[in-house]
């Protein structure tokens, strides 16, 4: 399948150069000096690109990588966007390869037509990134746990891809939705549910083959970092996050323990709770992570914001946006300390 994925704009600024993205970026809170410019606004986004050939076809993982490879593992469309950049923009910019995965199908319960316009978003936020405006091929992956991803990669570089799972999205309080049989990732994870069936159809998951999906991803991709959101167990026990987050933090932690990975290679990226800590994206930092955002939000009709001001005056978005504070696994687990999965406090997020 080919997707038209039209370009808004090249990435003119380059957050960080290699040598500073390398590895301080990671090594600290935030990974970003603060600066003191104001932020212009950026131009209005066109419409949304037509979308051909929209069957799938089988294909292999894309593993090849000239360079180092940033492999990070997300909840939902979008919360790469809004919690791990202006990193991994340094990361594209500087000529890491980028491999990216959604567990859930950021559905909200409103169905596959939803879905697909979350993910047209998402390659177009990537093609900003990369400033490109070339069109992705899809593909359907099948990896050595027996779970199928659906994968797309630009045709004009390998060097960036991103894969989804299709799991349902289980919502603020962590309860699903009924159109996706009320059941979550986070009832997986405790054992609440046996297994969860990809929204759109598919063989049904189970907590087992997610984080042996996980660890295969790790274990091809060879990354130099892996980054994710803060677990459920971490020790400091971390609070008001959307439950998916913490969950898909959970399960990555655990798959790059099985697959044998260093956790001090990990970074983990706050969540909702972030907008606690003081802003640390301005200037044209915040102006090209915006011009990415912008282009996702296009093809999402729950935020749907056109201008920078927009999007900086959503409730929540606005100020998760101007901010990005990523953690290393001793920070959150020192001396490799967890709390039981049942005391966790992630269990419901704080509403915006």
């Amino acid at each position: 399948m080919i997707v038209a994925a039209a370009v808004v704009g090249a990435v003119v600024v380059a957050v960080q150069t290699r040598a500073q993205w390398w590895p301080t970026a990671f090594s600290t809170p935030g990974g970003i000096a603060p600066s003191a410019s104001a932020t212009p606004l950026g131009p209005a986004l066109p419409a949304p690109a037509p979308v051909v050939n929209s069957d799938p076809a089988p294909g292999s993982l894309v593993t090849t990588c000239e360079g180092e490879t940033v492999l990070s593992v997300w909840a939902h469309y979008d919360d790469d966007l809004i919690f791990a950049n202006p990193t991994l923009q340094g990361a594209i910019s500087s000529g890491f390869c980028a491999r990216t995965a959604y567990v859930t199908a950021g559905d909200g319960g409103l169905g596959a037509s939803y879905v697909k316009a979350r993910e047209f978003g998402i390659l177009k936020a990537y093609n900003v990134m990369r400033g490109s405006s070339a069109e992705w091929t899809q593909s359907t992956v099948t990896l050595a746990s027996g779970v199928q991803l659906t994968q797309y990669v630009p045709v004009d570089a390998a060097n960036v891809s991103v894969l989804f799972f299709h799991l349902p999205d289980g919502g603020l309080k962590g309860k699903g939705f009924r159109t996706t049989g009320s059941v979550t990732i986070r009832m997986l994870l405790d054992g609440r549910v046996d297994k969860l069936t990809p929204v759109g159809g598919g063989d049904a998951v189970s907590a087992v083959s997610l984080r042996d999906s996980l660890a295969d991803l790790i274990t091809m991709f060879h990354p130099a970092m892996v980054g994710t959101l803060i677990p459920s167990i971490a020790a400091q026990g971390w609070q008001g996050d959307h439950p998916d987050h913490s969950t898909v933090g959970t399960f990555t932690r655990e798959a790059a323990k099985k697959a044998g990975y260093d956790l001090a290679k990990m970074r983990y990226f706050e969540g909702y709770p972030v907008h606690l800590q003081p802003a640390n994206i301005t200037g044209a930092a915040l102006t090209t992570k915006l011009l990415a955002y912008r282009a996702y939000a296009a093809n999402d009709k729950i935020i749907g914001c056109a201008t920078d001001q927009a999007c900086l005056q959503r409730r929540g978005f606005g100020a998760w946006v101007q901010r990005q504070y990523s953690f290393t696994d001793e920070q959150l687990f020192p001396g490799g300390k967890t709390i039981p999965l049942s005391e966790s406090a992630n269990a419901v997020a704080v509403e915006y």
